[in-house]
Formats: C-alpha cells, structure tokens, sequence
C-alpha cells in the first residue's frame, strides 16, 4: 500500500488506482470543518477524476458559494443540470448561486424546478420566500443576466438590541459588499439601500441618536449598523411606533434621580407596575434587625457583638487576647490590665479545670 498526498496536508494510505471514494469523503470533511479552501481543492481532484458524476459538480458549487464565489458556483451547476437534469439539488444549486448574483427572477425559476423533482423538500420552499411571490418571465438565464427592474426587489430580516450607549442594528443580507450600500442617518431615523438588490429599510426611531457618532459596517453574514443614543435610556422598541409613554429606562441609571436607583422586581413586567426599590428595602430591613429583641444565649451574643462593634482598637484586642488565652472563660474588654500578663483560666461556680495532654 503507497502513501497518496491529497493536499490541504491531508494523506492516506491506499491503491493509487482508486483514490475518488477516500477524496471525496476528506472533501466532505473538511466542508463539514468549514475547511472551504481546503474542500475546494479535494473536490476540484474528485472532479478532473470523475468529470461526469454530477454529484462531484454540485458538491463544489457549494463550497464555491461558501467561498463567495458564486459566478463560477453557477457554471459548476450549470454542468450539474447538464450532466443529470433530473436531479433536484443540482436545479437548488444552480438557484442559490443565481440568488447570490442578484437574479432573483431566473433564481425562483431555477428553484420551481426544483420543486417539481422533489416536492417534499423545506429547503426549496425558504429559498422561494426569499425569492418572493413575482411571476417568471420567460429568459434565458443561462447567458445574460436581467436588469435590475426584472427583479423582484429582495427582502431581508433584521434585529436589533441595545446597551447604555447605543442601539445596534442588523439587516441579514449575506455577501453584500459596503460599496453596494448607502447608508443615512438623522437624529431620529436611519435608512440603509443595497442597490444590487434593490432592498431599502427605512425606520423612524423610538428615540434620538448622534448621527456624527453612528457607523456602518459589511460582514459575510450580515450588514450592522451602529446608533449611537444621544442619552442613556432603554428603548422599549426600535421604531416610534413601539413607543408606550415611558422613555426612561428601568435599569439604566438616571443622572436626574436623586438617591440611589430602583431595579424592576420579578413581578414587574411592564413600566405600570410598582418598581421595588432595593435600597429602601435593605434599610428597612437592617432597622428590623436593629429593633429585634433577641433572648437568651442569643442576646448575649448580640450584646458581645454590639460592644465589639462599637468599641475601639485598645477595647478590641483586649476582647480577642482574654477570650483567646482563657479558652472562652474571660472576656475583657481593660487591655491594660489584660494586655500585661497572661489571661488565666476561670472555670464557672462549681466546676474546675483540667488539663489534657495529646
């Protein structure tokens, strides 16, 4: 048995005459590791093996569109279909890498034909709501690409959340290079254009902002917007809209507020309920603890704690040498007289010390 070198510092042991059922496993591999570089290369060898296994085709369009590079995604699905038109991925494929170029129109087609192979399939139907519900025009996708007013425009979902500081905003458009964006900001609204897709999101926002202070930013998987607040308050939604009266946070800090800050309790659910303020409930509770009349060995302990509390440095360490040295029978509280001589043993009325040796 030989050593065969497959790239990606990836080798086995095996016949050099059959190596395409090892490469394509190491391909998967290392496409499942999100190792795309590597799994290109491994799939470009399973390919110039076996140029006429679709299978071979569709799997590294995947992992060019993994790659960002959908123009040669398409032509390996293109040669996919060619190869098994009865293939329903290979129809999937060929839509994704369409979608990722922006046209959306020949993408839907692709897709339904997809669906009429395997009709089962959940992954067509989501990629048919990206696609939208536009009709299919009759064009040939497969040697020009359609102007922009063919295409239905592209919708993508956002969210949002937020800190003391500033709103963050984020549109999950994939692969979308900032040059393709316009981004604009007011003190009450922000807006954000991708041209390629013809997406526009346009907000009036719950509160103010600093626009000076507000940046835009491009991802693989996403488009962010930083919002910058003009004051530290929670917002209770994105958009005027969500408003419900109260702009003041409940778990902010208010500079205005004098005092210490109030914190929602459990039971708290909205800005109507009662806000528990821990502060006032801590005192409260430590006048209780003042007040409360404690009983037999329980008030003495208190009493002994009171006095060490209060008491001074000279008052203390008289209190720890006597108790210490007298084994707990003495507690002195004179460190001139303790602080001279040893503290001896008082055993109680009617009973005597004894001495044990370990």
């Amino acid at each position: 048995r030989s050593s065969i070198a497959f790239g990606c510092g990836l080798t086995r042991g095996g016949m050099a005459s059959d190596p395409e059922p090892s490469l394509a496993s190491l391909a998967m591999e290392a496409f499942v590791d999100d190792d795309f570089a590597c799994a290109f290369e491994l799939y470009t060898k399973v390919v110039e093996a076996s140029p006429e296994n679709a299978s071979s085709w569709i799997q590294r369009s995947a992992t060019l569109l993994k790659l960002a590079r959908p123009t040669e995604a398409l032509e390996d699905a293109k040669q996919a279909v060619a190869l098994a038109p009865g293939n329903a991925k290979a129809h999937m494929r060929k839509g994704m890498a369409l979608f990722e170029l922006g046209r959306t129109n020949d993408a839907r087609h692709s897709f339904l034909k997809a669906r009429e192979l395997d009709p089962m399939s959940r992954q067509l139907l989501q990629w048919l709501g990206k696609c939208g519900e536009g009709e299919i025009s009759a064009s040939d996708d497969d040697e020009k690409k359609p102007d922009a007013s063919d295409t239905k425009p592209v919708t993508y979902a956002h969210q949002w959340y937020q800190s003391t500081t500033h709103v963050t905003l984020e549109i999950m458009a994939r692969n979308i290079d900032a040059k393709d964006c316009l981004f604009d900001v007011t003190k009450d609204s922000v807006s954000v254009k991708i041209a390629s897709s013809r997406f526009a999101l346009s907000l009036t926002l719950f509160g103010e902002i600093d626009p000076a202070r507000c940046t835009f930013s491009a991802a693989p998987s996403k488009l962010e917007c930083r919002l910058m607040k003009s004051e530290p308050v929670q917002w209770t939604g994105l958009t005027i809209g969500e408003r419900n009266g109260a702009t003041q946070p409940l778990n902010f800090s208010d500079p205005s507020k004098p005092g210490g800050d109030a914190y929602p309790s459990s039971k708290a659910g909205d800005a109507t309920k009662k806000i528990t303020d821990w502060d006032k409930l801590e005192s409260e509770l430590t006048k209780e603890e003042e007040e409360e009349k404690p009983e037999g060995d329980a008030a003495l302990n208190k009493l002994f704690r009171d006095i060490y509390g209060k008491a001074d440095e000279e008052t203390r360490r008289a209190m720890n040498k006597s108790f210490q040295e007298s084994g707990g029978t003495v507690l002195s509280t004179n460190w001139s007289e303790i602080g001279a001589k040893k503290t001896e043993v008082q055993a109680p009325t009617g009973m005597e010390e004894k001495k044990y040796e370990l």
